[in-house]
């Protein structure tokens, strides 16, 4: 996202995320449904982490997950880096990564590195 706008447009973002709903994807009033398996779930958790480890700053809404099944919190991963993994590889999860840009032609380059990674 461009620089300047960042901080409003994540503000609106955090807006959104607070009122996704969690819960059976046969339910047609929930927002974000089951993860698929455990294996993925626990994915999704390790590449979250290791975005954080790589500088990403967290942000989840207060969420109360379903008690049974696999399910994970509407999460915004900010200040990522362009060489972070959680920038290089497809999380398949509610997960948001975003980063910020200056110029036309930073959003160019971010766009290149994330293709040839």
């Amino acid at each position: 996202m461009q620089e300047s706008i960042a901080e409003v447009l994540i503000g609106k973002i955090r807006d959104r995320m607070s009122t996704l709903r969690v819960g059976s994807p046969l339910d047609k009033s929930i927002d974000i449904g089951a993860i698929v398996a455990r294996v993925q779930l626990d994915r999704i958790q390790r590449l979250v982490d290791q975005g954080v480890a790589e500088g990403a700053t967290c942000w989840q809404p207060r969420t109360v997950l379903p008690a049974k099944g696999l399910f994970f919190p509407p999460t915004l991963l900010s200040n990522v880096h362009p060489t972070s993994i959680v920038a290089q590889q497809e999380i398949f999860g509610p997960v948001l990564a975003s980063m910020t840009f200056r110029t036309p032609n930073e959003a160019v380059e971010l766009a290149n590195t994330r293709s040839t990674a």
